[in-house]
């Protein structure tokens, strides 16, 4: 279901009114559209997955950033190399 096309605005009393109408707005609205899917997109994902990697190797490979990055970031970061399967390592 979606309500992309529909424009909805606060009526008199706080009720939901359907603008193109004038009329409360109602889950009958001709305005929602059903059958909308959500697909799983490969290239997206995988230009993520690089860009990630990216991140993630810059800040390790900054020396200024191994030594002052504060512990909460490595552990995100870490938390992020394990989704992604980038090897990190964390010697000083």
């Amino acid at each position: 279901m979606s309500l992309r096309k529909c424009s909805v605005a606060e009526g008199e009393v706080g009720q939901m009114m359907n603008s193109q109408t004038g009329k409360p707005f109602t889950p009958g609205d001709p305005c929602i559209e059903f059958g909308v899917s959500l697909q799983y997109d490969e290239a997206a994902t995988a230009g993520t997955r690089e860009a990630v990697k990216g991140v993630l190797a810059s800040v390790f490979a900054t020396e200024r950033n191994k030594n002052q990055a504060g512990s909460e970031m490595v552990c995100f970061l870490l938390f992020l190399s394990l989704i992604i399967d980038f090897p990190v390592s964390c010697y000083r």
